[in-house]
């Protein structure tokens, strides 16, 4: 199956493409959730297909979770998907490097684990609370050093 997650203005014309394919029996439009862990832990590969973003928080999310990702290479995006590390990277409206990337995690069970837990273990390394903590300690000790007060 296939999780169309959110809504927007093309949500209406998605479904009705969906069913026009044949596929909406395989296509869920979950709307906006707030169960996120909920979510991503039924994913078997993120797909973020945007045409502009800045770090997609989605992403972290679902790295932490252990999902491999699929994404446009736009804005902050590359800064967070290592290129057949922890996902597939592809250009803007590429629809079909979109789809080869996907399937490729798919029918590669073995290597979409292989990239979910590096996503894991970067995302924990660089994006978890503990990590944002000891950021802040240790910019708040440089300031206060410059200030010549610690």
């Amino acid at each position: 199956k296939f999780a169309v997650v959110g809504d927007g203005q093309s949500r209406g014309e998605l479904e009705a493409y969906a069913r026009s394919l044949g596929i909406a029996s395989q296509v869920i439009f979950t709307g906006w959730r707030r169960d996120l862990p909920t979510l991503y832990a039924d994913l078997n590969v993120l797909a973020l297909s945007s045409n502009n973003e800045g770090t997609p928080v989605s992403i972290i999310e679902a790295m932490a979770a252990g999902v491999p990702v699929v994404a446009t290479s736009v804005g902050g995006v590359p800064d967070l998907v290592r290129e057949g590390e922890t996902g597939f990277l592809v250009k803007a409206e590429d629809i079909g490097g979109m789809a080869a990337a996907i399937l490729e995690l798919v029918r590669n069970p073995e290597r979409a684990e292989r990239m979910g837990q590096e996503g894991q273990r970067l995302a924990q390394e660089n994006y978890s609370v503990h990590r944002l903590l000891e950021r802040t300690r240790s910019l708040y000790l440089e300031l206060l050093r410059a200030k010549g007060l610690a």
